[in-house]
């Protein structure tokens, strides 16, 4: 008897242990695809502050974080905290286009206020001049 309990606890700590072991190697891989994918979406949000906005010439990313309108990453531009923003996607299924919200400072620097063109937008032009 007293090796069967013993055999079992043995078996009941695996077992736990186990899926402790499974549930932080998946949070991990959660971290590091939620990474790739900011890492992934950053040349489009720079691409998209530069093409309209004026004298966008840094980046500095602060971190992300999630709303009712999605997921955002925050940051703001040329070394100046108050020229900042949030860009934000629906879910890391899609990619940013053109969602974002920006201080007023940094909404001084637009270059046609209310007429933005759409990374994709910006990119098909790119396409077209090529």
């Amino acid at each position: 008897k007293t090796l069967y309990l013993l055999a079992g606890i043995v078996i009941l700590i695996a077992i736990i242990g186990g899926g402790y072991l499974v549930m932080s190697q998946q949070k991990e891989q959660a971290e590091v695809t939620k990474e790739e994918f900011w890492e992934k979406q950053k040349p489009r949000i720079e691409t998209f502050f530069r093409y309209n906005y004026k004298n966008i010439e840094s980046f500095h990313y602060t971190g992300t974080s999630q709303n009712p309108m999605g997921i955002s990453i925050e940051g703001y531009v040329n070394g100046d905290e108050k020229l900042n923003f949030s860009a934000t996607v629906a879910g890391y299924e899609t990619q940013f286009n053109d969602n974002s919200t920006v201080s007023e400072e940094l909404g001084r620097l637009s270059k046609e206020p209310g007429t933005y063109k759409t990374v994709d937008e910006i990119e098909n032009k790119q396409k077209e001049n090529d």
